[in-house]
């Protein structure tokens, strides 16, 4: 019960503060195949997702800022 409450004030959350931690890690939208379709079916993907890390606890928080920051080294060195 505790951890759909979390994911629930972690959605509102994101959505009123418009946090969107992909685009802030990317500056803007990612620039992928993937991403960019997600990006324009779904424009609020990227709050979603941030905002159920948020409200998931500390552990899929840090990994998704690992994930992010090894996507971001990753389109560093293709460029």
């Amino acid at each position: 019960m505790s951890l759909y409450a979390g994911a629930v004030l972690g959605l509102v959350a994101a959505a009123v503060l418009g946090l969107d931690a992909i685009q802030a890690v990317f500056g803007g939208v990612p620039s992928g195949l993937l991403a960019g379709k997600a990006y324009a079916w779904l424009p609020g993907i990227g709050a979603a997702v941030t905002g159920l890390a948020m409200g998931a606890g500390a552990t899929p928080t840090h990994e998704l800022i690992k994930a992010l920051k090894e996507a971001k080294e990753r389109n560093k060195a293709r460029a």
